[in-house]
């Protein structure tokens, strides 16, 4: 319940977030005959949005500083980002999101070490199960953790392509999505399926447990390489 609880929170939170936005940014939306402002005009509507928000940014009531600020940032960010969707300032925009793809690819790799480390602990037999099952525990909230990422980048983009009613966009996004949750689900079953080896494996013998290893490890890397390779092309496109 805790744990849902956690998870719901920051969706929560997100949410409020983006209602306040809207409220903020009406000046935003409705002038879109004339494109030009100030630089300064800009500056001012960013700082009073800061200025005002005394509510403890988005849904924290009683968060302290540290959240207020925290939610400020997000707001400020998702400002500048319409900003540039108003500029029709794209490059920015798939800069962000090389960004985000550079921050995926480390956590893979991150995951990819650990699984490593595994593997000679098991060979040097200094691991019991127990250990075994919360490397397998931590890895698979990596994993749901680096896809909550992604797909909360994917919804904040979605939004802002409504805002601008640009469908071909949309379309793209989703698709996008689509793939996302594709990877995700083959993730946790490969996860669930390595668990099962691993009982397996501490029911046979040594060698036959190395054997088997070796495949899972080659079974693992060659999925996320495919995985990779195409959401790139994808997002390339």
């Amino acid at each position: 319940m805790i744990a849902m609880a956690m998870l719901v929170l920051p969706l929560l939170q997100m949410m409020m977030m983006f209602y306040d936005v809207y409220d903020d940014e009406y000046v935003y939306h409705n002038d879109d005959e004339n494109d030009n402002y100030g630089d300064d005009d800009e500056d001012n509507i960013l700082y009073d949005d800061v200025d005002d928000d005394d509510s403890g940014g988005g849904g924290c009531g009683n968060g302290g500083v540290d959240d207020e600020q925290k939610m400020i940032n997000l707001k400020m960010m998702l400002l500048l980002l319409m900003m540039m969707m108003k500029k029709k300032m794209m490059i920015l925009m798939m800069i962000m999101m090389t960004v985000m793809m550079m921050i995926m690819m480390t956590m893979m790799m991150m995951m990819m070490m650990m699984m490593m480390m595994m593997m000679m602990m098991m060979m040097m037999m200094m691991m019991t199960m127990m250990m075994m099952m919360l490397i397998m525990l931590m890895m698979t909230m990596m994993m749901t953790m680096m896809m909550m990422t992604m797909m909360m980048t994917m919804m904040m983009m979605m939004m802002m392509m409504m805002m601008m009613k640009m469908m071909r966009m949309m379309m793209m996004m989703m698709v996008m999505v689509m793939m996302t949750m594709m990877t995700m689900m083959t993730m946790m079953t490969m996860m669930t399926m390595m668990m099962m080896m691993m009982m397996m494996m501490m029911m046979m013998m040594m060698m036959m447990m190395m054997m088997m290893m070796m495949m899972m490890m080659m079974m693992m890397t060659t999925t996320t390489t495919t995985t990779t390779t195409t959401t790139t092309k994808k997002r390339r496109r």
